[in-house]
């Protein structure tokens, strides 16, 4: 059996637990599971159980904890007093500096990104891992399709490349990423602006004060 023990408390017993975390007062957060059931532990309190738990992440505060669940109906992201619609899969799931939350998603008819209640798409395939928030509550993402890849937003929309690599944002606004044209030269892109034409380029870093590496 496994507990989770924090200052002397010892939490319930399971067979297992993982994505353990803490808030700023020291309260536990973790995924669980006992024989076929899954369950989500916020703050100390239980929740579940659930066919099955997956990946559980936390806003800056601490104050909000978001897990993927899953149902009959399929896989929600659920805070414990909110949970999204269905979808056949979830992933990447990232809170902004405000504590909105964004994740990419998947059903029949295509790949989506969900903000909270806005649902964008459907997309032929977004691309993982590269959903990120750009200054506070806007949100970019690849989508891969027949033309290419294009980097996406709320106000913008790339040209497409054979591919889009190193997508990288800051508090102030701004979006760059790493394309690979079809003649395998690579280009740093930064709001917009091209530079280089290199034979690789990689590790694209924007700095805090509008500065890039």
């Amino acid at each position: 059996s496994t507990h989770v023990v924090v200052n002397d408390l010892i939490g319930p017993d399971f067979d297992g637990v993982a994505s353990l975390h803490l808030d700023p007062r020291g309260r536990p957060s973790y995924i669980a599971r006992r024989g076929e059931q899954a369950w989500v532990v916020r703050h100390g309190e239980l929740d579940g159980p659930f066919d099955n738990a997956a990946e559980l992440v936390s806003d800056a505060r601490g104050e909000r904890i978001v897990a993927l669940v899953r149902s009959e109906e399929g896989w929600r992201a659920d805070d414990g007093s909110w949970a999204s619609e269905a979808f056949d899969y979830i992933g990447d799931l990232r809170f902004s500096r405000t504590g909105q939350l964004a994740f990419r998603a998947g059903r029949e008819d295509g790949d989506l990104i969900v903000v909270e209640e806005r649902v964008l798409g459907p997309y032929p395939e977004v691309k993982p891992g590269s959903l990120a928030f750009r200054g506070n509550d806007e949100v970019v993402f690849a989508v891969k399709s027949s033309e290419g890849v294009r980097l996406l937003g709320d106000r913008m929309a790339s040209e497409a490349w054979s591919e889009i690599t190193e997508i990288a944002t800051d508090p102030l606004g701004r979006v760059g990423f790493i394309g690979r044209r079809a003649d395998s030269t690579f280009v740093v892109v930064i709001d917009g602006v091209e530079r280089g034409g290199w034979s690789y380029a990689g590790d694209l870093v924007l700095g805090q004060r509008g500065s890039e590496a």
